[in-house]
């Protein structure tokens, strides 16, 4: 038995409830003889649920970091359930986060399969090396899973990639400096973000893949 849907022409995103199949003349459930069409969740139709970004955390939260000392991330992560109809049945599909690809926009690239937590763990944690603004990403896997009125749970081939809202860091040297009794404003906050004070890529960024929670030290 094949099964197929219209398809929204602006989107491309399967209509659900415009399911057509062939070898039977439709579900049924009474004593006919045609046997009950059962819903197929596919890699497509789970994309087209609209799974929401997670909200991603990089800290201090002042907004800048200095050189060198640890800056935290981490993101909230929760799984996704989601309920709609095909072919007449219920059908519950769930979104569950398995892989967080952090980019901290110097070179680092830590992928994890846990999300991290806030100050003072430090899960996922890196050290900018140079001054200057930096752009952070998250990139989370989901993979997911679904249930026709109730039944168990079956796994959905294929996962979806989410990008969380990018944020923006500024990693400065905040050396000591002589200074009258009015302070500059440049030393009382960080510069406006632009083409000059862009952070350089570190030649010695980590790339790595973490297995478990970085350990305190």
């Amino acid at each position: 038995m094949s099964i197929g849907r219209d398809v929204d022409a602006s989107t491309g995103a399967p209509v659900f409830g415009t399911e057509r199949w062939s070898g039977c003349s439709g579900p049924s459930s009474g004593g006919g003889g045609v046997a009950l069409a059962m819903p197929v969740v596919t890699e497509s139709d789970f994309r087209s649920l609209g799974v929401q970004p997670l909200v991603a955390h990089i800290g201090p939260p002042d907004g800048w970091i200095p050189i060198g000392i640890d800056m935290i991330a981490w993101a909230e992560s929760d799984v996704q359930n989601f309920e709609m109809q095909m072919l007449g049945q219920a059908v519950q599909v769930r979104a569950i986060p398995v892989k967080y690809v952090w980019d901290f926009g110097d070179g680092t690239v830590l992928t994890t399969s846990f999300p991290g937590r806030p100050y003072p763990e430090r899960d996922v944690s890196m050290r900018y090396a140079h001054q200057g603004w930096y752009e952070v990403s998250l990139v989370t896997q989901f993979s997911g899973e679904y249930s026709v009125n109730g039944g168990a749970w079956q796994p959905i081939a294929g996962n979806i990639e989410v990008a969380s809202e990018k944020r923006w860091i500024y990693s400065d040297l905040r050396e000591s400096r002589l200074v009258g009794d009015e302070v500059p404003d440049e030393y009382l906050r960080e510069p406006e973000r632009g083409p000059d004070t862009l952070g350089p890529v570190n030649p010695n960024a980590r790339v790595e893949t973490l297995t478990e929670p970085k350990k305190q030290r």
